[in-house]
């Protein structure tokens, strides 16, 4: 309805803002990179974690171990190119911050917020994280992740249920284009899949039990039973 207005009266409005849109993609939550734990794996001490609101829980996402959605994979992959090729910016700057290279293939990286603000304000004046109680300012936002059934995932229990499972993974496309001169190369445009929520499509690949070997003396049929007893005579 607003953009519609805007078409009427282009001289006399502002452009609206965009309606956010989610994306959808079946696969696979890369077991080795699976870093959505209950806490985000946050420590007050890391380095990376100045601030409750730098706390973001990450996952890799491969493709769908089952083969009816696998075939889905490099379309799911193409369209994701072409729609951060038309947000970026005109004189190409490289593209960061939406996947991850591993080995020799780049593979799509969604993260979660974990902690978000009770009252907007400006974050200069949040005292320092060891010094606040964080009940007071922060809640935690939980994955909002679902398995099989329907049923909500218990963060305890994000990666018995995740890690490595086939997952309707819904998200929102964000990017900021940073760049110190619109005529030149320089600067960069930073691409995020911003995870809305997580459905699981089938369980957790089960992996094969290692056989447990019984270490068993190799003896010659032919030779003598009693070979290295000395006969009394």
């Amino acid at each position: 309805m607003e953009y519609k207005l805007y078409q009427k009266h282009k001289d006399d409005l502002a452009d609206p803002v965009p309606e956010p849109l989610n994306l959808v993609g079946l696969r696979c939550v890369k077991e080795a990179l699976f870093f959505l734990n209950a806490d985000g794996n946050w420590t007050k001490d890391n380095k990376f974690n100045e601030k409750y609101c730098d706390a973001k829980a990450t996952c890799v996402l491969g493709p769908a171990w089952e083969a009816l959605f696998a075939v889905d994979e490099p379309l799911i992959t193409k369209n994701l190119e072409i729609l951060m090729d038309m947000r970026r910016s005109k004189h190409k700057p490289p593209m960061k911050g939406a996947y991850a290279k591993i080995g020799l293939k780049f593979l799509p990286k969604v993260r979660h917020v974990l902690f978000e603000r009770i009252k907007e304000g400006d974050e200069e004046e949040i005292p320092d994280a060891e010094a606040i109680d964080i009940r007071s300012c922060h809640w935690v936002n939980s994955i909002p992740a679902f398995d099989v059934d329907g049923d909500p995932i218990h963060p305890s229990m994000y990666t018995q249920q995740l890690k490595g499972a086939d997952m309707r993974v819904v998200f929102k496309l964000l990017h900021w284009g940073i760049s110190t001169s619109t005529s030149s190369g320089t600067g960069s445009n930073t691409f995020v899949l911003d995870l809305v929520s997580m459905l699981a499509i089938s369980a957790p690949r089960l992996k094969a039990a290692l056989p447990r070997f019984k270490r068993t003396a190799q003896k010659d049929m032919f030779e003598s039973l009693d070979k290295g007893k000395r006969r009394r005579l």
